[in-house]
């Protein structure tokens, strides 16, 4: 009899262990569906003292390659792998699909998970031993159907015999026919497996002929009857137990409990064993397939240190490296917009050379106009290099763009190339981590090394990208064998070969036990009987299911938990308890008629979203569990060093609510003098900066000495092109080469003659840009393009007006920029300021004297007549006119208007003139001079209008609208920088 508390089946263990001791010396083979599970049982066999001699574990398939025949069996051939063989059948569907010869899937979306449904049936009918030749229509329900498949399937042959490649079918196929056998005198010992397959019965039936065949009988439990195995014996009806006996046993140490959240599940688990002393490595989770365990027991080890070991691994995603390769995909998708590489940058997933400051390169790429498109990037990078500007950054953005196998989306490429790419990603750019994640990450470069070969279709880069990351999603890493001092964590499904003291089946809800029970929608039940009787059914893999968890259940020992969530918080409804587990509460309490709403009502009376257990175990917990029952957090309870930025944090809360105005609002007295443009510093100030200034000091504060930036959205916007900055550059750009040939040739804007011409410069222009950066789609693209030819349509409605007695002399006129001397102001005291801007347009006007002209995309809103400056908040008409005068060293040109000018849709044609003359500019420079003075005083309060507020990107960090207006207006009374406010906000 075995010892101990055996969990595996103790019949099954029990005759392996005698067929073990009586052949110590004979060679003895596990054929295991799995290495794993071979493992397991040898482990087990170990800790009932039993010595395990000459015995190795194979897989059906290990057989065949261990052979010492196979070499010559297969000629040559190479293993077609199972990304290979998908991706054929996807390149083919595509084919036939755009030829139209389909019949079924005319009208069906081509997918890389269709493919792989495919994929998966054509391999199913091969396994069964059956080719192309030996279908028939009338196997499938719909003709068309048939017809689809057969011609896949026909095609797929093909493939295989022109490229000199094998598939699991034809290894089985070829080891029947070639007679491929086991050494004789071998015993070989069956394990029960999970799917059924005719061509492997007739391999394994071959092969084990030879020697002495034995397959252990598993547990037999009443109403519990497992699915058509491979190999059968002619041995009478076993010996089957009632598993309501079994429960009843030993039911004082099976715990049932239901909880609001899986992850208040796990929580229980880890307070069980706490208060039990069980030590970890004595203690199994049994999770359904479901994502959600496997990602909860992942953050549990990483947040909360829980020693935590995978049986079967984890998502690729759920790594720091995948994490990387996966945001490198999604920035080749979004066509190399700035945000994607931004994301790889602020999560810390790519390696950055080490002393530059690569988001200084990402402001200064934005400020020349590179945030999307390969070639745009290049371009931007190519300016950038030639002013002198951010060179190693440049240099390192140019190694990671080169990184990829395509340009833009529409390009030819293949998954093979896309696929080294993310090996150069994963080898030379992704941040190393952890010693797991380097194990992780060569795990998924081996695999891609095997199988990339096989990947040379062609496809769209936007496709092969798709097909890149739709393989590396399925991929999992870092799988684990259990370890000392470790929970080990096991899908439901596979749990039958471990052997713990102790186990914890979760997430026990009618969706996850005994699992799903859908057909296959490629390969119907039906159509799988007719092609041959013993292909697996949907049928047959919930009789497994339901199989496994009564065994699971009836030969577990020791403290056993079983649990299921009240709430899917993922579908934000509650979830019913599974049957079995409504049949556990019938075997524990005697209550045979028991139905799924009292089990639920006995077991959630005391049940509460946030569990004691869980305050105790998880600091996430803890702190949730203050908030879910509204208890006061104090300063002394945050007295710890570990809670110091939080101590701080309450602080600047209590101050912002106060009447005072504090350093949390922006008085920083006597730490801001070195940032006073007015104090011959290297400080070059803007027409924006000093608007912004005006506007708001506290937001200038924010932006412009903090170097506070606000987060961008990352979801991009399917339905749109062109961001309200390409397109502010893209009609800047048409409307100067327009102005400029018109110039060049003498001539004058009038909508006779000319529309066409602005017309023709904006469809150059629009194909420029299409080729850098690639709209989302024809229609998108034709829509956009409308709306700019509309812009120059009420441009030139707006110039043929406004031009008239003006000649323009100077385009994008810049100062300040590159390699161009900022233009100086002198001001009082000797005091000087520094600027630099692009004036859009200079006018020489009839009376001698200019006029500056500057292009607006959006709204006219501020720039009402009588609102000069608009307290401050509009200062670049003047600037730019004060700065034009400047730059003349003779001194003779005098500039008398400047205008704003609305040529688009939204802007309606509108004309903001601003007269220009010696009283506006002595007021220019009196407001400059105040606005200096907040910089040096240190003090930048509030905008006192929460009107200023309502566009503001800074509105997460300032908090302004998080105060009453009441306290925001006596924090700025009597204070220096309100006093300053009203100074500037006194010039109209």
């Amino acid at each position: 009899m075995l010892k101990g508390d055996c969990r595996m089946s103790p019949e099954f263990l029990k005759e392996i262990a005698s067929i073990v001791k009586e052949n110590p010396f004979k060679h003895k083979v596990f054929i295991v569906p799995s290495k794993r599970d071979g493992r397991l049982t040898v482990q087990a066999l170990a800790k009932e003292g039993i010595p395990v001699i000459n015995v190795h574990n194979a897989t059906a398939e290990d057989l065949i390659r261990q052979h010492p025949g196979w070499e010559q069996v297969r000629d040559g051939r190479k293993e077609c792998s199972q990304e290979g063989g998908r991706q054929f059948i996807f390149s083919a569907m595509n084919s036939m699909k755009t030829s139209g010869k389909f019949l079924y899937f005319s009208q069906v979306k081509l997918s890389p998970a269709l493919s792989e449904g495919v994929y998966r049936a054509i391999l199913d009918i091969r396994l069964a031993g059956k080719s192309s030749e030996d279908l028939d229509e009338t196997f499938f329900v719909k003709k068309d159907k048939g017809a689809d498949l057969t011609a896949l399937f026909k095609i797929y042959e093909n493939y295989l015999k022109d490229n000199q490649l094998y598939d699991r079918a034809d290894m089985y196929r070829y080891a029947v026919e070639q007679g491929l056998k086991g050494m004789e005198e071998t015993h070989y010992i069956y394990f029960p497996h999970d799917a059924y397959h005719a061509l492997p019965a007739a391999f394994l039936r071959q092969f084990v002929s030879s020697g002495m065949l034995h397959i252990p009988k598993w547990t037999q439990i009443e109403n519990a009857e497992q699915n058509k195995q491979l190999l059968e014996d002619n041995r009478g009806a076993e010996h089957s137990f009632s598993l309501e006996e079994a429960i009843q046993e030993r039911k004082q140490n099976i715990h049932l409990s239901v909880k609001f959240s899986p992850e208040e599940e796990l929580m229980n688990i880890l307070a069980c064993l706490r208060e039990k002393e069980i030590p970890f490595d004595q203690a199994i989770i049994c999770y359904p397939d479901s994502g959600t365990y496997r990602s909860l027991l992942l953050q549990l080890r990483e947040k909360e240190g829980i020693p935590i070991t995978f049986s079967e691994g984890v998502p690729l995603s759920f790594m720091p490296s995948g994490r990387a390769v996966f945001a490198y995909l999604d920035w080749l998708k979004s066509g190399f917009h700035i945000k994607g590489l931004e994301r790889l940058l602020n999560e810390r997933l790519i390696r950055t050379p080490e002393g530059t400051e690569v988001f200084s390169g990402i402001k200064a790429l934005k400020e020349a106009g590179g945030f999307r498109g390969y070639q745009v990037l290049w371009e931007t990078l190519d300016l950038l290099e030639a002013r002198g500007q951010e060179p190693a950054f440049t240099h390192w953005l140019k190694s990671l763009l080169t990184v990829s196998p395509f340009k833009t989306a529409f390009e030819k490429v293949t998954s093979e190339q896309c696929l080294k790419a993310v090996c150069t990603f994963l080898e030379e750019w992704s941040r190393p981590v952890s010693p797991e994640d380097e194990s992780a990450k060569m795990h998924v470069v081996s695999m891609i090394e095997a199988t990339a070969e096989q990947l040379t279709f062609s496809l769209r880069a936007s496709e092969a990208v798709f097909q890149t990351e739709y393989w590396l999603t399925s991929m999992q890493v870092t799988s684990s064998m259990p370890e000392p001092g470790h929970i080990h964590a096991v899908p439901s499904r596979s749990a039958l070969f471990f052997d713990f003291r102790h186990t914890f089946l979760v997430g026990m809800t009618s969706q996850n036990v005994p699992g799903s029970a859908k057909e296959d929608p490629v390969l119907l039940d039906e159509e799988r009987i007719r092609i041959h009787p013993d292909m697996m059914t949907s049928r047959e893999h919930a009789k497994r299911g339901v199989w496994k968890t009564a065994c699971l259940v009836g030969s577990v020992r020791g403290i056993t938990g079983y649990s299921y969530p009240l709430m899917d918080l993922a579908g934000n409804r509650k979830a019913a308890p599974a049957y079995s587990f409504i049949q556990l509460y019938r075997y524990i309490n005697n209550q045979p008629e028991a139905a799924g709403e009292e089990v639920e009502r006995k077991l959630t009376g005391d049940l509460s979203f946030i569990s004691p257990e869980t305050s105790r175990i998880s600091g996430n917990g803890w702190w949730l569990d203050k908030l879910w029952r509204k208890s006061k957090i104090t300063d002394a309870s945050l007295s710890h060093p570990l809670f110091a930025h939080l101590l701080e944090g309450c602080k600047s809360e209590r101050s912002r609510k106060s009447t005072q105005f504090t350093a949390y609002e922006g008085r920083v007295e006597g730490l801001t003098e070195e940032y006073d443009p007015l104090a011959g510093s290297t400080i070059i100030m803007s027409s924006s900066k000093l608007e912004t200034l005006a506007t708001c000091p506290y937001k200038y504060f924010l932006k412009d000495i903090l170097k506070i930036e606000p987060e961008e959205e990352e979801e991009e916007d399917r339905y749109k092109w062109l961001d309200p900055a390409a397109r502010g550059t893209l009609l800047h750009t048409v409307f100067e080469r327009f102005y400029q040939e018109l110039y060049d040739q003498g001539k004058t804007a009038e909508l006779d003659g000319t529309e066409d011409w602005l017309k023709q410069i904006a469809s150059e222009e629009l194909a420029r840009l299409r080729k850098v950066l690639p709209p989302p789609s024809e229609v998108i693209f034709d829509l956009e393009s409308r709306e700019i030819y509309d812009a120059c349509y009420i441009f030139l409605k707006v110039e043929e007006s406004f031009s008239a007695g003006r000649k323009p002399v100077h385009f994008e006129l810049s100062f300040g920029f590159r390699d161009q001397d900022p233009v100086t102001i002198p001001l009082s005291e000797n005091r000087k300021l520094q600027v630099r801007g692009k004036i859009d347009r200079v006018d020489l006007l009839e009376d001698g004297t200019y006029g500056t002209v500057d292009y607006k995309s959006g709204k006219p809103y501020g720039f009402d007549d009588e609102l000069y400056f608009n307290g401050g908040r509009k200062l670049q008409h003047a600037l730019y006119a004060l700065a034009f005068e400047m730059m003349d060293e003779a001194g003779s040109k005098r500039v008398t208007q400047s205008h704003y000018l609305f040529p688009t849709e939204k802007g309606s044609g509108y004309q903001a003139a601003r007269a220009y003359s010696d009283k506006k500019k002595e007021d220019l420079l009196q407001i400059i001079e105040t606005l200096a003075s907040f910089i040096k005083k240190g003090q930048f309060p509030f905008t006192e209008n929460p009107e200023d507020c309502t566009f503001c990107e800074m509105r997460e960090v300032c908090m302004r609208h998080r105060c009453a207006e009441s306290v925001v207006q006596e924090k700025l009374s009597g204070e220096a920088g309100s006093r300053l406010i009203e100074e500037v906000r006194s010039y109209d």
